[in-house]
C-alpha cells in the first residue's frame, strides 16, 4: 500500500492515488496548473546559494513505497512556492505545486492561506497541500530544518538565492 507523505511539519502533504493521508490539513484552496508552472523549480540551479539566508530555492527528497518524491520550496518575503515531483516505479513522472502568501520572521514562516494542487494520470496522483500554520525553523548555513519534526522529516538544502 502506498501512503502519502506528510512532510516534516504536517502542513505540506504529498501523495499518490489510493493514498492513506497523514496530517492533511487542507480545507479547500485553489488548484494550480501542472508541470509547466513548476518545472522551472526543478531545473539545475544557477548562481549563488548564500549561507544563513532563508530567501531562495530549497530542495529535498524522500522515497516512499518505491515512489521518489522530489521537493522544492522558493521562499520569498511575502510568498512561498512549494512543488513536488513524484516519480513512480513504472517511470511515470507527475508534478504539482502551489504558491501561497506567507509571513517570514527571524525563525518562523507562517502560511497565511490554504492552497492545494493535484495532478492525475490514470490511477496515479501527485498532490501538494498547504494550510495556515506557523512553522518554526532552524537555519544553519545552507541547511534548513522545520519543527516540529515527524517520522517523515525532510531536511532541505539551499540550491540558489
Amino acid at each position: 500500500m502506498i501512503r502519502s507523505l506528510s512532510c516534516f511539519f504536517l502542513i505540506l502533504s504529498t501523495g499518490c492515488s489510493g493514498a492513506d493521508p497523514i496530517g492533511n490539513l487542507v480545507d479547500g484552496g485553489s488548484t494550480l496548473s501542472g508541470a509547466a508552472d513548476w518545472n522551472v523549480l526543478f531545473q539545475a540551479p544557477t548562481g549563488n546559494a548564500t549561507s544563513d539566508d532563508i530567501h531562495g530555492l530549497w530542495g529535498g527528497t524522500a522515497t516512499l513505497a518505491g515512489t521518489k518524491l522530489d521537493f522544492r520550496f522558493r521562499i520569498d518575503v511575502n510568498r512561498t512556492q512549494v512543488a513536488t515531483r513524484c516519480k513512480y516505479n513504472d517511470g511515470t513522472e507527475l508534478m504539482a505545486g502551489v504558491a501561497a502568501a506567507t509571513r517570514l520572521e527571524s525563525s518562523a514562516l507562517t502560511f497565511l492561506e490554504s492552497k492545494n494542487s493535484e495532478v492525475k494520470k490514470n490511477a496515479l496522483t501527485c498532490s501538494v497541500n498547504v494550510a495556515p500554520r506557523t512553522l518554526k525553523f532552524e537555519l544553519s548555513g545552507t541547511n534548513l530544518t522545520f519543527e516540529p519534526f515527524t517520522v517523515d522529516e525532510i531536511r532541505l538544502v539551499k540550491l540558489s538565492d
